[in-house]
């Protein structure tokens, strides 16, 4: 195919129901740029395409192909030549075993770096750093191992960075903070530990931030307010403990937030109920306490709530998302009611008591009683008291006016 199109700078056939193996003659294009052949049935291993010097963009993802590890250096020490390579997709596929450390010799222009669903093993290779103009990583769905290298320091053009889905341990790299372009980041599904470095916190532009199946600790930080294009926020299924920040209600881009399955005490706070973009909320299976917060009721883009599992109390609200909620977003709440038998028995809750409300009132009927039931008696106390002195007053008076016959014989 190269030899009979040898000035052929596109060829773009994505999308179709092509099979079998690459041409390896199609090496042979050498001034190809663009080569597309994803989404279609191609298997076998990728041939040595490092004739194409020219190439800038190669797009292989969505098939079937197959490598080793051994297979993986031909491909990327072919690929080293490619010194003009801005995108090199390789997603979706079954490539397998280690990647190269010649990965790292790829062309310096390289804007997208997307080897996402394989079967790739291994460590992650050093030298990734020195693709200063990187837009996109994507590695997420394949078996890394190890830690991430703390490598992210000169990626400062970095939009989207995805590793989750992959076995990583350790801590979340500090230097990902100092990605100020950053947009995505999707560590989820993995092994890592320790809390969400503050850095993190700093990136202003972050839209999606991916956290959860891991093991991370400690609380939210009140630096998650300063995120104002914040869409999503998931951090379900870790060991998060503290309270719910109250600064999470300055995230008014927020539409999905997930803090399920952690050890979250504390009241949901009011400011929660002030997310006006909320379409969805998870904060069940942790330790909350105290009453919904009425505002929930009022967020109009609310289609999704669980609060199951908790210790919430008091009266659940009647408007909104609560009309329609199911009985299963609420269960494992023992001490919540509703206001009436039939939104009870729909939420399979008890009826909201009104005895305490009854206590009260007549606690404070009978506080009256005796009050002016103690006036009214000091008043009869005094009125008798004044009118047993004015009568002795007046019979002391009457006997001072007769004769003392004292001393008369």
């Amino acid at each position: 195919m190269g030899l009979a199109l040898p000035n052929l700078r596109q060829l773009l056939l994505a999308e179709n129901s092509f099979e079998g193996l690459i041409p390896s003659s199609l090496n042979n294009a050498s001034e190809i740029q663009f080569l597309d052949l994803s989404s279609n049935l191609f298997q076998g291993s990728i041939p040595f395409l490092g004739n194409m010097n020219k190439l800038i963009m190669l797009n292989l993802g969505v098939n079937n192909l197959s490598s080793t590890t051994e297979l993986n250096l031909q491909v990327f020490d072919s690929l080293t030549n490619c010194t003009l390579l801005e995108s090199l997709i390789l997603n979706s596929n079954k490539l397998a075993g280690d990647l190269p450390s010649s990965v790292a010799n790829l062309s310096a222009h390289l804007q997208h770096f997307c080897i996402e669903s394989n079967l790739f093993t291994g460590k992650l290779p050093r030298g990734i750093d020195k693709f200063q103009s990187l837009i996109s990583l994507t590695m997420q769905q394949n078996l890394f191992t190890g830690e991430i290298p703390n490598i992210f320091g000169n990626l400062t053009q970095l939009y989207m960075l995805t590793l989750g889905y992959n076995q990583f341990s350790g801590r979340i790299p500090v230097s990902i903070g100092e990605c100020q372009q950053l947009n995505t980041l999707g560590l989820s599904w993995n092994r890592l530990n320790g809390s969400i470095p503050i850095e993190i916190f700093s990136l202003s532009g972050l839209s999606k931030l991916w956290l959860e199946k891991n093991s991370l600790q400690g609380s939210l930080p009140i630096e998650v307010g300063s995120l104002k294009q914040l869409s999503l926020l998931n951090v379900s299924d870790n060991q998060f403990s503290g309270n719910i920040t109250e600064t999470i209600g300055n995230c008014l881009s927020l539409q999905t937030l997930s803090m399920a399955r952690n050890g979250i005490m504390g009241s949901i706070p009011d400011k929660v109920g002030k997310l006006v973009a909320l379409k969805s909320l998870d904060l069940s299976s942790n330790n909350l306490s105290g009453p919904i917060p009425e505002d929930l009721g009022s967020l109009k883009v609310l289609q999704s709530l669980n609060l199951s599992f908790n210790d919430l109390e008091g009266q659940v609200p009647r408007s909104g998302v609560f009309m329609n909620l199911s009985w299963d977003s609420l269960q494992g709440n023992d001490m919540l009611c509703g206001s009436d038998q039939e939104v009870a028995g729909k939420l399979r809750l008890h009826t909201c008591s009104t005895k305490k409300k009854q206590s009260k009132h007549f606690g404070l009927t009978i506080s009256i009683a005796v009050v002016g039931f103690t006036l009214l008696m000091c008043v009869i106390f005094y009125s008798i008291w004044a009118l047993v002195s004015r009568r002795r007053k007046k019979k002391g008076t009457k006997e001072s006016s007769f004769p003392s016959f004292q001393g008369v014989s």
